[in-house]
Protein backbone atom coordinates (compact mmCIF):
# COMPACT_ATOMS: atom_id res chain seq x y z
CA UNK A 1 0.00 0.00 0.00
CA UNK A 2 1.25 3.58 -0.90
CA UNK A 3 1.67 6.27 1.63
CA UNK A 4 -1.68 7.93 -0.42
CA UNK A 5 -3.80 4.86 0.05
CA UNK A 6 -2.61 4.59 3.31
CA UNK A 7 -4.03 8.01 4.01
CA UNK A 8 -7.15 7.84 1.96
CA UNK A 9 -7.96 4.22 3.59
CA UNK A 10 -7.84 5.76 7.19
CA UNK A 11 -9.59 8.97 6.18
CA UNK A 12 -12.38 6.79 4.94
CA UNK A 13 -12.23 4.45 8.15
CA UNK A 14 -12.31 7.17 10.75
CA UNK A 15 -14.31 9.85 8.60
CA UNK A 16 -12.28 12.31 8.78
CA UNK A 17 -12.36 15.50 6.84
CA UNK A 18 -9.26 17.12 4.64
CA UNK A 19 -10.31 20.16 6.85
CA UNK A 20 -9.64 19.15 10.33
CA UNK A 21 -6.65 17.12 8.48
CA UNK A 22 -4.92 20.33 7.32
CA UNK A 23 -6.17 21.99 10.35
CA UNK A 24 -3.84 19.15 12.35
CA UNK A 25 -1.35 18.84 10.94
CA UNK A 26 -0.85 22.70 9.82
CA UNK A 27 -0.68 21.78 6.03
CA UNK A 28 -2.60 23.29 3.04
CA UNK A 29 -5.42 21.51 2.14
CA UNK A 30 -4.33 21.76 -1.41
CA UNK A 31 -1.55 19.79 -0.65
CA UNK A 32 -3.63 17.10 1.12
CA UNK A 33 -5.50 17.07 -1.96
CA UNK A 34 -2.37 16.73 -4.28
CA UNK A 35 -1.52 13.67 -1.86
CA UNK A 36 -4.95 12.27 -2.24
CA UNK A 37 -5.43 12.77 -5.86
CA UNK A 38 -1.88 11.33 -6.94
CA UNK A 39 -0.46 15.14 -8.18
CA UNK A 40 2.53 14.72 -5.63
CA UNK A 41 4.08 11.42 -6.14
CA UNK A 42 4.75 8.94 -3.16
CA UNK A 43 8.63 8.73 -3.95
CA UNK A 44 8.29 13.51 -3.33
CA UNK A 45 6.33 13.44 -0.29
CA UNK A 46 8.47 14.45 2.56
CA UNK A 47 8.85 12.30 6.26
CA UNK A 48 8.13 15.36 7.82
CA UNK A 49 4.94 15.66 5.52
CA UNK A 50 3.89 12.27 6.10
CA UNK A 51 4.61 12.25 10.01
CA UNK A 52 2.55 15.30 10.16
CA UNK A 53 -0.22 13.36 8.26
CA UNK A 54 -0.15 10.31 10.70
CA UNK A 55 -0.46 12.16 13.54
CA UNK A 56 -3.62 14.41 12.19
CA UNK A 57 -5.34 10.97 11.95
CA UNK A 58 -4.08 9.89 15.41
CA UNK A 59 -1.86 7.15 13.78
CA UNK A 60 1.52 6.25 13.34
CA UNK A 61 3.56 4.87 10.39
CA UNK A 62 4.88 1.88 9.95
CA UNK A 63 6.97 0.80 6.71
CA UNK A 64 8.15 -2.87 5.48
CA UNK A 65 8.61 -4.81 1.72
CA UNK A 66 4.62 -4.85 2.20
CA UNK A 67 4.00 -1.48 1.86
CA UNK A 68 3.10 1.47 4.14
CA UNK A 69 0.68 0.77 7.45
CA UNK A 70 -1.29 3.70 9.50
CA UNK A 71 -0.96 1.94 13.07
CA UNK A 72 -2.40 3.16 16.49
CA UNK A 73 0.26 5.21 18.62
CA UNK A 74 1.22 2.39 21.49
CA UNK A 75 -0.27 -0.81 19.47
CA UNK A 76 3.01 -1.84 18.18
CA UNK A 77 6.05 -1.85 20.65
CA UNK A 78 3.59 -4.60 22.21
CA UNK A 79 3.88 -6.50 18.73
CA UNK A 80 5.75 -9.69 18.99
CA UNK A 81 6.56 -11.91 15.58
CA UNK A 82 3.51 -13.64 14.85
CA UNK A 83 3.13 -17.30 15.30
CA UNK A 84 2.32 -20.47 13.51
CA UNK A 85 -0.57 -20.98 15.65
CA UNK A 86 -3.94 -19.96 14.72
CA UNK A 87 -6.46 -17.58 16.89
CA UNK A 88 -9.18 -20.15 17.44
CA UNK A 89 -10.92 -17.67 19.69
CA UNK A 90 -11.29 -15.62 16.59
CA UNK A 91 -13.79 -16.42 13.48
CA UNK A 92 -13.03 -15.23 10.33
CA UNK A 93 -15.53 -14.94 7.74
CA UNK A 94 -17.13 -13.86 4.69
CA UNK A 95 -20.52 -12.16 4.07
CA UNK A 96 -22.04 -11.99 0.77
CA UNK A 97 -25.27 -9.45 0.06
CA UNK A 98 -24.71 -6.65 2.86
CA UNK A 99 -24.96 -3.12 1.91
CA UNK A 100 -21.90 -0.82 1.19
CA UNK A 101 -20.40 0.56 4.79
CA UNK A 102 -19.20 4.38 4.24
CA UNK A 103 -17.34 4.13 7.28
CA UNK A 104 -15.79 1.01 7.56
CA UNK A 105 -14.79 -0.01 4.01
CA UNK A 106 -11.31 -1.11 2.04
CA UNK A 107 -10.81 1.99 0.23
CA UNK A 108 -7.98 1.29 -2.01
CA UNK A 109 -10.06 -1.58 -3.03
CA UNK A 110 -12.66 0.17 -4.72
CA UNK A 111 -9.95 2.78 -5.74
CA UNK A 112 -9.19 -0.16 -8.06
CA UNK A 113 -12.29 -1.15 -8.89
CA UNK A 114 -13.56 2.74 -9.84
CA UNK A 115 -10.23 2.79 -12.17
CA UNK A 116 -11.27 -0.91 -13.65
CA UNK A 117 -14.90 0.24 -14.49
CA UNK A 118 -13.62 3.35 -16.10
CA UNK A 119 -11.47 2.00 -18.69
CA UNK A 120 -13.63 -0.40 -19.55
CA UNK A 121 -11.52 -3.98 -18.16
CA UNK A 122 -14.59 -4.47 -15.93
CA UNK A 123 -18.51 -3.58 -16.96
CA UNK A 124 -21.77 -3.69 -15.00
CA UNK A 125 -20.41 -2.82 -11.86
CA UNK A 126 -21.68 0.46 -11.32
CA UNK A 127 -20.00 0.80 -7.51
CA UNK A 128 -20.97 4.24 -6.98
CA UNK A 129 -24.72 3.97 -8.00
CA UNK A 130 -24.84 0.96 -5.85
CA UNK A 131 -22.89 3.10 -2.86
CA UNK A 132 -25.95 5.32 -2.99
CA UNK A 133 -28.98 3.29 -3.84
CA UNK A 134 -27.79 1.20 -0.61
CA UNK A 135 -27.70 -2.22 -2.69
CA UNK A 136 -27.12 -5.07 -0.70
CA UNK A 137 -24.82 -6.33 -3.19
CA UNK A 138 -20.97 -6.27 -1.67
CA UNK A 139 -19.11 -8.42 0.09
CA UNK A 140 -17.84 -8.35 3.65
CA UNK A 141 -15.00 -9.39 5.78
CA UNK A 142 -16.81 -10.42 9.26
CA UNK A 143 -14.84 -10.50 12.80
CA UNK A 144 -16.22 -12.59 15.26
CA UNK A 145 -14.59 -12.16 18.67
CA UNK A 146 -15.24 -14.88 21.08
CA UNK A 147 -11.97 -14.48 23.03
CA UNK A 148 -11.63 -13.37 26.13
CA UNK A 149 -9.09 -9.83 25.11
CA UNK A 150 -10.06 -7.06 22.66
CA UNK A 151 -8.92 -7.37 19.18
CA UNK A 152 -6.75 -3.93 18.51
CA UNK A 153 -6.81 -4.56 14.73
CA UNK A 154 -6.53 -7.06 12.02
CA UNK A 155 -4.42 -7.21 9.06
CA UNK A 156 -4.08 -9.54 5.75
CA UNK A 157 -3.59 -9.90 2.56
CA UNK A 158 -6.48 -10.70 -0.13
CA UNK A 159 -6.22 -11.52 -3.35
CA UNK A 160 -8.90 -10.75 -6.30
CA UNK A 161 -9.04 -13.00 -9.40
CA UNK A 162 -11.31 -12.38 -12.32
CA UNK A 163 -12.08 -15.47 -14.62
CA UNK A 164 -10.66 -14.47 -17.95
CA UNK A 165 -9.89 -10.90 -16.14
CA UNK A 166 -7.78 -8.56 -13.98
CA UNK A 167 -6.12 -9.59 -10.98
CA UNK A 168 -4.59 -7.75 -7.86
CA UNK A 169 -3.79 -7.84 -4.49
CA UNK A 170 -4.27 -6.04 -1.61
CA UNK A 171 -3.19 -5.03 2.43
CA UNK A 172 -6.07 -4.87 4.21
CA UNK A 173 -5.68 -3.25 7.82
CA UNK A 174 -9.26 -3.52 10.09
CA UNK A 175 -8.57 -1.47 12.86
CA UNK A 176 -10.01 -2.17 16.37
CA UNK A 177 -11.34 -2.58 18.91
CA UNK A 178 -13.35 -5.65 18.52
CA UNK A 179 -14.20 -6.24 22.35
CA UNK A 180 -14.79 -9.66 23.69
CA UNK A 181 -18.30 -11.54 22.56
CA UNK A 182 -18.61 -8.74 20.03
CA UNK A 183 -17.97 -8.57 16.00
CA UNK A 184 -16.22 -5.93 13.15
CA UNK A 185 -17.48 -5.45 9.54
CA UNK A 186 -15.41 -4.11 6.76
CA UNK A 187 -16.81 -3.85 2.41
CA UNK A 188 -14.31 -5.53 0.92
CA UNK A 189 -15.98 -6.00 -2.47
CA UNK A 190 -18.72 -6.09 -4.53
CA UNK A 191 -20.43 -9.17 -6.11
CA UNK A 192 -21.87 -7.88 -9.39
CA UNK A 193 -20.28 -8.42 -12.86
CA UNK A 194 -17.99 -11.14 -13.82
CA UNK A 195 -17.71 -14.50 -12.02
CA UNK A 196 -14.43 -13.88 -9.92
CA UNK A 197 -13.19 -15.12 -6.55
CA UNK A 198 -11.10 -13.53 -3.71
CA UNK A 199 -8.53 -15.36 -1.75
CA UNK A 200 -7.43 -14.25 1.90
CA UNK A 201 -3.71 -14.99 3.21
CA UNK A 202 -1.14 -13.99 6.09
CA UNK A 203 -4.20 -12.88 8.11
CA UNK A 204 -2.75 -12.10 12.21
CA UNK A 205 -4.66 -10.30 14.73
CA UNK A 206 -3.17 -7.77 17.22
CA UNK A 207 -4.01 -7.39 21.12
CA UNK A 208 -2.52 -7.20 24.45
CA UNK A 209 -0.41 -9.96 24.08
CA UNK A 210 1.04 -9.13 20.48
CA UNK A 211 0.51 -10.79 17.43
CA UNK A 212 -0.79 -14.18 16.44
CA UNK A 213 -1.94 -16.09 13.05
CA UNK A 214 -5.70 -16.67 12.40
CA UNK A 215 -7.63 -19.01 10.86
CA UNK A 216 -8.52 -17.71 7.17
CA UNK A 217 -12.03 -18.23 5.83
CA UNK A 218 -11.93 -20.63 2.82
CA UNK A 219 -11.55 -18.69 -0.93
CA UNK A 220 -15.13 -17.16 -1.67
CA UNK A 221 -16.56 -17.42 -4.92
CA UNK A 222 -18.68 -15.83 -6.79
CA UNK A 223 -20.38 -16.91 -10.18
CA UNK A 224 -21.20 -13.62 -11.49
CA UNK A 225 -24.52 -11.57 -12.58
CA UNK A 226 -26.81 -9.37 -10.85
CA UNK A 227 -25.83 -6.81 -12.79
CA UNK A 228 -28.56 -3.99 -13.76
Amino acid sequence: MTFREALQSEINLQGLSVAQIAKDSKLSKGAIYNILNGTTEDARIRPSTRKALATACNREILQDSTGVQFDVPGEQPAIIQASDVSVSSTVVSWLPNRPFLTDRHAGPVFDWLHRMEERGELEELGVVDRVYQNRPDFLSLSILNRGERSIGSIRGEIEVRYDNGPTEQFLLHLAGPVEPGLSAEETVFVCVGTAFQVTMTRAEQADALGVSALTIPDTFRFSGGRGD
